[in-house]
């Protein structure tokens, strides 16, 4: 599936995504081997659930609003429902670019957050961003790359202490022999939406850092 289908609705929590197929239909291979790949996720809320719609309700009025609007087209945006737990949460997702295009993408992920406020209601909740940071880790070099990781203190109290991993800051995930992403958390909060971007730009450049080239 492509990322233009991927934006014409509000994927639901089930879908999986195949980011690598996607990654390496969109880059030549020496982009994908010559620096670590960077994705974000923002959790939001929509303020119109419950209020003035039921759940299935609001997700029809979205997807319809996203294929009128082809709002999405040309971000690397893409949306997701939570799971019923939250039943008015959207996570707001961008697709792994490569490092040297994070500025790049925040700025269109900040865009796409302005529009769904304006637009739909549906807000920052400020309480969980997700980085998503891929490179290349052979299953022997787990240890050493994830020990060469160091995050500073101002940062150290945002960050959501990961369960059920052995690491301190986030979660490995292999997605092959060669490669690997590490998932972290953080609790940023309600701030400008500059000093967020600032904020996730600084940790996802300091966290790519691991991943060496």
């Amino acid at each position: 599936m492509s990322i233009a289908q991927l934006q014409q609705r509000v994927l639901s929590p089930e879908i999986g995504v195949d980011y690598s197929t996607i990654i390496m239909q969109s880059y030549p291979p020496y982009a994908i081997q010559h620096e670590p790949f960077i994705g974000f996720r923002v959790l939001c809320r929509d303020t119109q659930v419950n209020q003035y719609y039921r759940g299935e309700q609001r997700v029809c009025q979205i997807d319809q609003f996203l294929q009128q609007t082809q709002c999405l087209l040309n971000t690397g945006v893409i949306l997701r429902a939570t799971h019923s737990s939250m039943p008015d949460g959207i996570w707001v997702i961008t697709m792994p670019v490569p490092r040297s295009q994070v500025y790049q993408i925040l700025t269109k992920l900040f865009q796409v957050l302005e529009l769904l406020e304006h637009r739909l209601g549906i807000i920052l909740t400020g309480m969980d961003y997700e980085i998503n940071v891929s490179g290349r880790c052979l299953p022997n070099e787990v240890e050493s790359v994830i020990g060469s990781l160091r995050i500073p203190s101002q940062y150290l109290k945002m960050l959501h202490e990961p369960t059920y991993t052995a690491f301190r800051y986030g979660q490995l995930i292999r997605i092959n022999d060669v490669y690997a992403c590490f998932r972290t958390r953080w609790n940023i909060g309600l701030r400008n939406p500059s000093e967020v971007s600032e904020i996730l730009m600084m940790l996802s450049q300091l966290i790519s850092t691991m991943f060496r080239y």
